[in-house]
């Protein structure tokens, strides 16, 4: 009887412990992602991938690169990336490039907090 309750609490938290790591969505910046809009001056404007007839990736990778690639998949430039905290980076080494971010949902969100004109941009994961 001892033996089954220990295997059935083993198998238990087992079960468990896989279905939490299934569940939980991934929250890394890194990763490639697609653009599908940006909103400037508070959403007074908005350009999507539809209005501009375009769209773009960006990729960040483990390699601290950030890479930008067009319509056709094609790289077309690439910086070195810093993660300041959990949701700031820097694209190369001027101060005055610092951006927020969020992750939620597999939703990408991409906010200049050092610039003059106030924009956010979102992407979604590419699978």
């Amino acid at each position: 009887m001892k033996k089954a309750f220990v295997l059935l609490s083993l198998a238990l938290i087992l079960t468990l412990t896989s279905c939490e790591k299934h569940n939980n969505p991934v929250t890394t910046i890194n990763g490639k992602w697609k653009w599908a809009m940006t909103e400037m001056l508070g959403g007074n404007a908005r350009y999507t991938s539809d209005s501009v007839d375009s769209t773009y990736f960006i990729e960040f990778n483990s390699d601290g690169y950030r890479y930008l690639y067009n319509n056709s998949n094609h790289l077309v430039d690439q910086q070195k990336y810093e993660l300041l905290n959990e949701n700031t980076f820097k694209l190369g080494s001027e101060s005055m490039n610092e951006f927020g971010y969020s992750i939620e949902n597999d939703t990408l969100s991409i906010s200049n907090i050092t610039g003059f004109i106030v924009w956010t941009s979102y992407y979604t994961r590419v699978k």
